[in-house]
C-alpha cells in the first residue's frame, strides 16, 4: 500500500492530537516536515504560502474563512446580520444570546444593560481561548469603555441533569467539506463537560469560573475533587435526557436546525476570505466545535465555535470522564479522516455532485447536515444561494 505523507503544524504536544496521529498512523500516513504533503494538519490557520502552492489532490484541514466563526465578535456579528436582514417576525436566528463587541457597542449595551437591571452579564476576549480573561459581572459600572473584549447576556438557567447540579455545555463537531456549494456533516456523539462546582449565582459563586466555565483547563484549577474534568459522551447525555421526561428528538432537531443556519449565515464571509487567500478550496475542510448550552426549556443556545478543538483525551488517566472523551474523539476522528479522503478510498476528485455522493458513501457515523431533509426550508436564508447549490439538491 501506497505510504501518503503528513504534516502536523501545531503548538500543542503530540499528546493533544493524540488521535489524529495514531489514526494516520493505521492508515499507512507517515509524518514529515519537509514541503512536499499530502494532508497538511494545523491548529491555526496555515499562512498564504501554504493555500497558493496547494495541488487538488492535497489537503488541508482549514478554510483561510473559516476564522470568521472562531472569532467571538464575528460569529455573532454574522449571525446578527442575518437576523437583521431576514426580520424578527420570522423567528430565526434567535439561537444565540444578546451580545455585543466593545468598544463599538458600548454605549448600546450600556443602553439595555440600564433597561435590564438584574441582568447576569458575561465578559470575554476577543481573541483568547481556554477561558482566559473570562468573568460574570451584574454591575454594569465594572466594564470599561474600552477594549478589545464582547459582553453576553448569560445563559443563568442552564439544564441541570437529576443527580448532576452542574453546569454543563455541549461540544458537537460539525465538518463542512465544500463551501461553495456548502457541505456538511454532523458527528452525532459529541461530548458533554461538566463543571466540577454545584451551580449558583450568588455573588460569591458568580466571581468563581468554576462553577460556570466548562472548559477543562478551567476545571483543572479545582484541586478540591481528585478529577475535575467531567464528561460524558452525547449518547449517554441523551438518554438522561430521555429518562428525566425530556424530548429528545426535538432537543436534536433543534441541535441540527441552529447549526446548519449558522453556517448558512458565515457562508458569504467565509466564501470572500477563502476565495481571496486560496485558489484551491477543493483542497480545504474545516472540523468545527461547536459549544451549546440549554436552557431549562430545552432551548439549546449557541455560545461558541472552534476550529481548532484538541483531539487528545485530558483529565485524570483511568477515569470514566477520560474514557469517554477518549471513546467519542478516537471514533470521530476515525471517521473524519475516512469522510475527506485521508483513508483507503483516497481523496475525491470531480464535479461537487461526484464528491458529495462519495462523501456521503464514507461519511461512517457522520450524518449529513447540510444539504438534506430540510433544505427547502433553509434555501431562503442564504445571503446569496449560488448556483452549485441547486445543483447539490437531487443527489
Amino acid at each position: 500500500m501506497t505510504t501518503r505523507r503528513f504534516r502536523l503544524a501545531t503548538p500543542f504536544d503530540d499528546a493533544e492530537n493524540e488521535f489524529i496521529l495514531t489514526s494516520l498512523a493505521t492508515r499507512y500516513w507517515e509524518r514529515t516536515e519537509a514541503a512536499d504533503w499530502d494532508l497538511f494538519w494545523s491548529f491555526d490557520v496555515p499562512s498564504r504560502s501554504v493555500y497558493h502552492s496547494l495541488r487538488p489532490e492535497q489537503r488541508v484541514n482549514h478554510f483561510p474563512g473559516a476564522i470568521t466563526l472562531n472569532l467571538k465578535d464575528e460569529l455573532h456579528h454574522f449571525l446578527s446580520e442575518a437576523a437583521t436582514r431576514l426580520g424578527p417576525a420570522a423567528g430565526w436566528y434567535d439561537f444565540f444570546p444578546p451580545t455585543f463587541s466593545m468598544p463599538a457597542d458600548y454605549e448600546r449595551w450600556r443602553a439595555v444593560a440600564a433597561a435590564e437591571r438584574g441582568v447576569i452579564w458575561i465578559r470575554k476576549p476577543k481573541r483568547m481561548w481556554g477561558g482566559i480573561g473570562i468573568s460574570l459581572f451584574t454591575d454594569p459600572d465594572e466594564i470599561e469603555p474600552d477594549g478589545n473584549f464582547i459582553v453576553q447576556q448569560y445563559v443563568d438557567d442552564p439544564l441541570l441533569l437529576p443527580g448532576q447540579p452542574y453546569k454543563h455545555s455541549i461540544r458537537i463537531y460539525v465538518v463542512v467539506t465544500s463551501l461553495d456549494p456548502l457541505v456538511a456533516f454532523i458527528y452525532p456523539n459529541g461530548l458533554v463537560k461538566f463543571t466540577s462546582r454545584q451551580y449558583g449565582t450568588t455573588p460569591e459563586q458568580l466571581a468563581d469560573p468554576v462553577i460556570h466555565l466548562t472548559n477543562p483547563l478551567v476545571q483543572r484549577t479545582n484541586d478540591q475533587v481528585p478529577d475535575p474534568v467531567r464528561a460524558i459522551d452525547l449518547v449517554e447525555y441523551r438518554s438522561s435526557m430521555r429518562g428525566a421526561g425530556h424530548d429528545d428528538d426535538l432537543f436534536w432537531r433543534r441541535i441540527r436546525s441552529i447549526l446548519a443556519q449558522t453556517l448558512i449565515a458565515h457562508r458569504e464571509p467565509m466564501l470572500r476570505v477563502s476565495r481571496y487567500v486560496c485558489a484551491s478550496l477543493g483542497s480545504c475542510f474545516e472540523l468545527f466545535g461547536f459549544d451549546v448550552v440549554v436552557d431549562t426549556g430545552l432551548r439549546p443556545w449557541l455560545i461558541e465555535a472552534n476550529i481548532s478543538s484538541g483531539l487528545g483525551a485530558r483529565g485524570t488517566p483511568g477515569s470514566t470522564h477520560r474514557a469517554s472523551q477518549r471513546g467519542v474523539k478516537k471514533q470521530m476522528v476515525e471517521d473524519l479522516l475516512e469522510l475527506v479522503g485521508a483513508g483507503d478510498s483516497g481523496f475525491s476528485i470531480g464535479t461537487p455532485a461526484q464528491r458529495f455522493q462519495a462523501e456521503r458513501e464514507r461519511r461512517g457515523s457522520f450524518e449529513v447536515l447540510y444539504p438534506a431533509t430540510d433544505t427547502a426550508d433553509l434555501l431562503p436564508r442564504f445571503e446569496a444561494l449560488r448556483p452549485a447549490d441547486a445543483g447539490l439538491l437531487d443527489v
